[in-house]
């Protein structure tokens, strides 16, 4: 997981400083947020899917289904492929709303293997008795 903020552009319109984080599509396996629509099973498929939760949508899209839909962030275009229930205020994720494929961080950094970089990444491991 790699939490980031940047600014999102539907449109002309900007909204300043949203909260996510970049994760691997087994993120959503292992947290098991509840999804209202998409598929979890097939997130992320393509490096620009995002995934976000019913307030981000509903501030975005008002009156709209967001499914689809397109927004821009760091200056790229990203489609809504999930909407997850927004987030408990006691998770270690509440401020988060939304999510970004692994995979964009791959295309965005094309020199992953041969350089280093500071991501501030945080890992979860799972254990099996």
């Amino acid at each position: 997981l790699l939490r980031i903020s940047d600014d999102i552009r539907v449109g002309e319109e900007r909204f300043r400083e949203v909260n996510g984080a970049v994760v691997e599509k087994e993120f959503f396996g292992l947290f098991r947020l509840p999804f209202l629509s998409g598929n979890p099973g097939k997130i992320f498929q393509n490096p620009t899917e995002v995934v976000v939760t019913r307030a981000l949508a509903d501030r975005l899209f008002p009156n709209e289904n967001p499914m689809g839909k397109s927004l821009e962030l760091e200056k790229k275009s990203f489609t809504i492929t999930g909407i997850i229930e927004n987030i408990p205020s006691n998770s270690l994720f509440a401020t988060m709303e939304f999510f970004l494929s692994d995979g964009y961080r791959y295309q965005y950094y094309t020199d992953l293997d041969q350089r280093w970089y500071v991501f501030g990444l945080v890992s979860f491991i799972t254990f099996h008795n």
